[in-house]
């Protein structure tokens, strides 16, 4: 299923990043399992002319099978993220990247 097949505005993102910090292995009520984690980015690209060097820290969780196999990895990773923003859950409002994959 694609977003033109629901009809909804884009909402995607793609990004280079280290993992560096993760939980531990969980599962939801359902059963599924939760990749929960902080990674950290840093790249350099050209902003209103001039180059600026982007570095920071963000947290990125999964369910299912993209879980299972994000949670073999071992810290200090560099992996390849594909997903898009929500809230972690509805009872907040901070933003959190939901990676549905990853190489």
């Amino acid at each position: 299923m694609t977003v033109e097949d629901v009809g909804f505005e884009a909402n995607s993102i793609e990004i280079g990043a280290t993992l560096i910090e993760r939980e531990e292995v969980r599962f939801t009520p359902a059963g599924i399992e939760v990749f929960d984690a902080v990674f950290h980015h840093r790249s350099r690209l050209v902003e209103a002319g001039k180059i600026r060097t982007l570095e920071y820290d963000f947290e990125a969780l999964s369910y299912g099978d993209t879980a299972s196999r994000l949670n073999a990895l071992a810290v200090g990773a560099k992996i390849r993220i594909k997903g898009f923003l929500a809230t972690k859950s509805m009872k907040s409002r901070r933003l959190t990247v939901h990676i549905t994959e990853f190489k």
